[in-house]
């Protein structure tokens, strides 16, 4: 674990699913923050470290596949487990940092409604690359 804060972390909430035989479920869980060297999710399961998983994100359009992340940590938690994920893949990194700019974007298009300006998200999404793209951490 020494390497666990070694990148930015950002909070989400994103449904996740875990495709493994021994370990897939009509529980899915919920994935608690994501940064580009991978991701931490609540579930009822506890998994070994090592254990090799293919994720899938499908909330997003199209759904995002992540074939080949392996657990880095597995902790007990309040009703089941924290769960800590590396990426193998290098280019699972650039598809993270993707998911994390729509995750700011749908957060700024929603506190925009929230102030009474309804935008579409593309219009959001040029709207925060203007403002806050340039000072979006690098990893």
């Amino acid at each position: 674990m020494a390497d666990a804060r070694r990148y930015i972390r950002h909070p989400s909430e994103l449904p996740v699913e875990i495709r493994r035989a021994s370990v897939e479920g009509a529980d899915s869980p919920r994935m608690t923050d994501l940064g580009c060297g991978g991701l931490a999710f609540h579930w009822c399961h506890a998994l070994q470290p090592g254990t090799h998983l293919h994720l899938r994100l499908p909330c997003l359009d199209p759904p995002m596949d992540l074939p080949d992340a392996h657990v880095a940590w597995c902790r007990p938690e309040r009703a089941g487990y924290a769960i800590g994920v590396r990426f193998a893949d290098p280019g699972a990194a650039f598809l993270v940092r993707m998911v994390e700019q729509v995750i700011h974007i749908e957060r700024y298009r929603r506190r925009l409604a929230r102030r009474g300006r309804t935008v579409t998200s593309e219009v959001a999404a040029a709207e925060w690359i203007v403002r806050h793209a340039p000072g979006f951490p690098d990893p």
